[in-house]
């Protein structure tokens, strides 16, 4: 994000104390942004938004999953977030910290760490802020719709590309 920033075809996420960009944590997923932000992301690097189906597809697997992962229930082997409301590790952490929640595809960072931004405006995947009670948040299904111009501490992106 910060070449996009850099190249001028994208603005500054929100300069909170928990932005991954002002804090110059690179290795860390983008956070604070909206959708127009992640729609200009995504082109910068010659991709799109992933659709809300691909997103799902990518995370459930070709065996309907109920998590990227399989079937076992959440724990912070698997995912960043908040279980037995202590936070595992209780920010965001590095992308790719979690093997263990690898999806069928062999994607990483599906569920925990950072919801992503998909198409229309709607939000997929858990974050570092879901807790064990709202453990259906964690699931492949759920997604939520926002504002376009909505930024959130636990919202980031996430590309696709068309196949050849």
């Amino acid at each position: 994000y910060a070449a996009c920033v850099g190249g001028g075809a994208c603005t500054e996420p929100k300069d909170v104390p928990t932005s991954t960009f002002h804090q110059e944590l690179e290795d860390h997923p983008v956070n604070l942004i909206d959708w127009f932000q992640a729609e200009d992301a995504c082109a910068f690097t010659g991709r799109r938004l992933c659709t809300a189906v691909e997103w799902e597809v990518a995370a459930r697997g070709d065996d309907d999953r109920i998590y990227p992962w399989g079937d076992q229930a959440p724990s912070c082997d698997l995912l960043v977030w908040r279980e037995n409301n202590e936070a595992c590790p209780g920010e965001l952490e590095p992308v790719g910290t979690r093997p263990e929640g690898v999806s069928a595809f062999g994607v990483l960072g599906m569920a925990g760490n950072i919801a992503e931004w998909v198409d229309w405006a709607t939000v997929k995947g858990a974050s570092v802020a879901t807790t064990e009670a709202y453990a259906y948040g964690v699931r492949v299904s759920r997604s939520s719709d926002n504002l376009p111009t909505y930024v959130g501490y636990n919202i980031g992106v996430r590309c696709c590309a068309d196949a050849d």
